[in-house]
């Protein structure tokens, strides 16, 4: 019974993983494409709301969202046979995935809140600079989660030969 109990469990920690993995990539595209959209825009009225919008979607979405995928992968490593250093599949996604969370911390968040100041004390040349270095860092970001997912889905690496 314990063992159906520890599969069971297994299967919804894989879940929350898988969608806290959709949720994370989601909310970055959609910053990508606000970014993408709205970059050479003049309109100070389209500017705004789009920083606004890049505002909540990262510390609504994600933030909570990468942060509980990685979590949840980590209990998932720890939790299964998987363990953390078996697969070079895995070694890939905790390195990747640290880095992004770790990018996401000392750069990423802080560029969203210095755009949002910088836009309420109308420095224009600033925020488009900052702008610039969020939304080029954010669509490199997504293409990383992208590979993450491939790696994730095929696991193109065996074990590591110990």
């Amino acid at each position: 019974m314990k063992k159906v109990f520890n599969i069971l469990l297994q299967h919804w920690y894989k879940t929350f993983h898988v969608l806290f993995a959709c949720l994370w990539t989601g909310a970055v595209a959609a910053v990508v494409l606000i970014f993408w959209m709205t970059d050479a825009n003049d309109s100070q009225a389209i500017v705004l709301h789009s920083s606004l919008l890049i505002d909540r979607i990262d510390k609504f979405i994600i933030i909570p969202s990468s942060i509980l995928c990685y979590v949840f992968g980590l209990v998932l490593s720890w939790k299964s046979n998987w363990g953390f250093l078996k697969f070079k599949w895995l070694v890939f996604k905790l390195i990747v995935g640290t880095s992004l969370i770790m990018f996401g911390i000392f750069f990423l968040g802080p560029w969203v809140m210095t755009s949002d100041k910088l836009l309420e004390q109308g420095n224009w040349s600033s925020y488009q600079v900052v702008q610039t270095k969020l939304g080029i860092s954010m669509t490199i970001q997504l293409v990383l989660i992208l590979i993450v997912i491939i790696v994730s889905t095929t696991k193109p690496w065996g074990k590591i030969n110990r």
